[in-house]
């Protein structure tokens, strides 16, 4: 596996770590923040590990519209 990927990845759990720290102190509106950020940078790492090729852009959708394409392609 590429480090960038494996960067991407460790990237995710810290914002994570910081979704449970947010949401311990009651700050929703940061724990919300952090959780989009951990799913982007994991859709990210799945992108560059699946297609090779680093992804641009925040929008969870596309991201999301990414993978799924990869592997319905792969279903024919």
């Amino acid at each position: 596996m590429r480090d960038e990927v494996l960067y991407w990845l460790s990237e995710a759990r810290a914002d994570l770590r910081h979704v449970e720290a947010s949401m311990r102190l009651g700050d929703y509106n940061w724990a919300c923040f952090a959780a989009q950020q951990a799913a982007e940078k994991a859709l990210k790492a799945l992108i560059l590990h699946l297609l090779g090729e680093y992804p641009r852009g925040h929008d969870l959708v596309v991201l999301y519209r990414r993978v799924r394409a990869h592997f319905s392609a792969r279903r024919g």
